[in-house]
């Protein structure tokens, strides 16, 4: 999210010529990996941890980084921000790389789809396990709610599901609620 300094964005006060690549990510998946990743590392510092109370503040967390985040996208030229799925991105993450080079109007050398392509092509070193995590253990529940918001105007609209990637300058949100 955009972290703010005295009323300015710390990117373009260290950064002022950045491009951002914006991902969209459903919010409640998000949330769960979050979760599951904090507990990772709270549970050394504190010993036994309380998974809906770290779900809770988490939300609270995401909540407040989108919403500085959205403030400060508000004050920069839209050109500046490149929006892209998550999941499009995990699909095909050359074809985003060259998608938000062109948006940015940034040249390309010649010599960048061979080295792209071997970067890919190396075995991660995550290969040999995915994390898994489940929010209902820290308290979330997904209700399949698409809101999408227009950044020039703040108005949302709600669907029962995403039928098609909303236009340039929008987000998606899934809403998520704490069990109580």
């Amino acid at each position: 999210g955009g972290v703010v300094m005295e009323g300015r964005d710390i990117q373009t006060v260290v950064f002022p010529d950045a491009c951002i690549v914006w991902t969209h990510r459903d919010p409640y998946d998000t949330l769960a990996s979050y979760c599951s990743l904090m507990s990772l590392q709270w549970r050394p510092l504190f010993g036994h941890i309380d998974r809906p109370r770290i779900g809770a503040y988490m939300e609270r967390s995401l909540l407040v980084g989108v919403e500085r985040a959205m403030a400060a996208r508000e004050r920069h030229d839209p050109k500046r921000f490149f929006d892209v799925r998550f999941e499009d991105l995990v699909a095909d993450p050359a074809g985003v790389l060259e998608r938000a080079s062109t948006w940015f109007g940034l040249e390309l050398p010649t010599d960048h789809r061979a080295a792209v392509a071997g970067y890919l092509s190396h075995k991660r070193s995550d290969d040999r396990g995915r994390h898994r995590y489940d929010g209902a253990l820290y308290g979330l529940v997904a209700d399949g709610t698409v809101v999408t918001i227009d950044w020039k105007t703040g108005a949302t609209t709600r669907k029962s599901k995403l039928e098609k990637m909303p236009a340039a300058g929008s987000t998606v949100t899934v809403d998520f609620n704490p069990v109580a």
